[in-house]
């Protein structure tokens, strides 16, 4: 057995191609053949076991074959490769084929790109690498981090492999086509993800364009490329992320890879260390974004921020289980409540902002789900005039609309609002949630929907200042249980009984 490029530099990855074989041979899959792994394709495109063998073995071994041999390969890849996805297929079979295309693209890859050769000049080796990158958006993306051991599964490891070596080699291509400015957010990607498989190694994996490690002095180049002819880069503000993204991996593992222990080499010939050049290359970015860029990176640096604080000090994990849309609100409403002592006139943003915030959750808790019941209550004009309903469908309702239906609904005694009724009690939950739901929850809406209507507000910013206060502190569970942290736990509790 023949090995790419020198055995006693790829102890390492030797060893990965053993795992590789007692894995697959656990999973029933003890075949390394590439003609039997593209045969079982053929029949089964969801066999990801097959995938696996195919990229592994054309990878790390030598694949000595003629130009007839790897254009008939070629051109069996291809067929399977372009074969559509089924229609309405579920979201597991979606996945199981991307997975499947993405390692047989990544198989074209080793074959296709020769080292030394620009990409340009190497048929098929871009349409490959594209593919890769295509078939990898319909996979989740891995989370790395503490306590997590990407080598603990072949299929993670895979997965961020291949993708891995796809967005460096499709970088390299754009920096041969002089497109600097989309090779250096490739490469920023890639290098995350090789420095994921192989973090803590002295051989990272191996490039076929180059057959070397990725190192980061290529990044390095890129960079000083864009720094030359400053006035070809679109926006200074997503080349400044991608270079606070080198400097996080160039910090010690688990914030970041280590990178900063290499040396690198600037367009004028000085030397230091990664971090430190990341770091000037940060400086060096934001100074030369524009006024609109610059405030636009404030303004999301002060919404990071914020939603940072909310999930340490109000929510923890729970912030997870909060609508998209809220979580949105509620940042907004921090913002608004923080400036408004110096700015003013930000009082009533931050009552709108919690009281769209609430109008998302109750929505995806009760509204939502019984859009055809409240719409024949909304048709009723006699109840919508009872009840005082403005709304013409469900999907309009109002935060104090809301309030008034759960209201409603909390009087066994009423049949006008039964369909709601009958849908809380349905609900999977103790009688404290739905308490909560009857009776303590609509009396905080209609408080948080009136306090921006009263007229002595006008005049009067202690008055709205004090009330706002007190429904922010009953939002966020400052000195009192937190109802927006109830809500979420409430969620969470109908999700995992949804799904035991």
């Amino acid at each position: 057995m023949k090995f790419h490029r020198s055995p006693e530099r790829w102890d390492r990855k030797i060893y990965w191609l053993g795992v590789a074989g007692e894995w697959l041979s656990q999973r029933g899959y003890p075949y390394f053949d590439l003609n039997d792994c593209l045969e079982r394709l053929e029949q089964d495109p969801e066999c990801r076991e097959a995938a696996l063998a195919a990229f592994w073995k054309v990878y790390l071994v030598s694949h000595e074959m003629s130009t007839s041999e790897r254009d008939e390969q070629v051109e069996r890849i291809n067929k399977i490769l372009d074969t559509p996805f089924p229609p309405d297929a579920p979201k597991e079979t979606r996945e199981a084929i991307a997975f499947s295309k993405m390692h047989l693209a990544g198989v074209l890859m080793v074959l296709l790109i020769s080292a030394g050769t620009p990409l340009s000049e190497s048929p098929g080796a871009t349409e490959a690498i594209e593919k890769v990158l295509q078939a990898s958006e319909y996979l989740e993306p891995y989370e790395y981090g503490e306590g997590k051991d990407i080598t603990k599964d072949l299929i993670n490891f895979s997965n961020v492999l291949v993708c891995g070596i796809a967005s460096i080699e499709k970088a390299r291509w754009r920096s041969e086509n002089q497109e600097y400015e989309e090779a250096f957010s490739l490469i920023a990607d890639g290098a995350e993800h090789l420095c994921l498989v192989d973090y803590g190694g002295e051989e990272v994996p191996y490039l076929p364009s180059s057959g070397k490690k990725f190192e980061v002095q290529e990044a390095v180049d890129i960079f000083e490329h864009l720094k030359r002819r400053p006035e070809k880069v679109k926006s200074w503000a997503r080349v400044k992320e991608i270079c606070q993204k080198f400097d996080r991996m160039s910090d010690p593992y688990p914030s970041g890879f280590g990178l900063g222990e290499w040396t690198i080499t600037d367009g004028n010939g000085n030397q230091y260390d990664s971090i430190f050049y990341w770091r000037r290359a940060v400086g060096f970015a934001e100074c030369k974004m524009s006024p609109s860029e610059f405030w636009d990176t404030l303004r999301h640096r002060e919404a990071e921020n914020h939603s940072q604080r909310l999930k340490t000090d109000f929510f923890g994990e729970s912030w997870e289980h909060l609508e998209p849309k809220t979580r949105e609100s509620l940042i907004q409403m921090e913002i608004n409540w923080y400036v408004s002592p110096e700015r003013g006139g930000r009082l009533e943003a931050a009552a709108n902002e919690l009281r769209l915030a609430f109008e998302h959750e109750m929505n995806a808790i009760v509204f939502r789900r019984i859009g055809k019941a409240v719409n024949q209550i909304l048709q009723n004009k006699e109840l919508k005039k009872q009840l005082n309903l403005k709304s013409r469908n469900a999907s309009n309702l109002s935060l104090s609309e809301m309030a008034s239906l759960l209201k409603e609904a909390s009087n066994e005694h009423s049949l006008r609002v039964l369909s709601v009724r009958q849908f809380i009690e349905a609900l999977p939950l103790p009688d404290t949630e739905k308490g909560l739901l009857y009776v303590k929850l609509p009396e905080y809406a209609l408080d948080l929907a009136r306090v921006r209507r009263k007229p002595e507000h006008r005049d009067n910013y202690n008055q709205i200042a004090r009330e706002i206060r007190e429904l922010r502190n009953q939002a966020l569970g400052i000195g009192i249980e937190s109802l927006l942290l109830r809500l979420a736990q409430i969620k969470m509790r109908l999700r995992q009984k949804a799904n035991p």
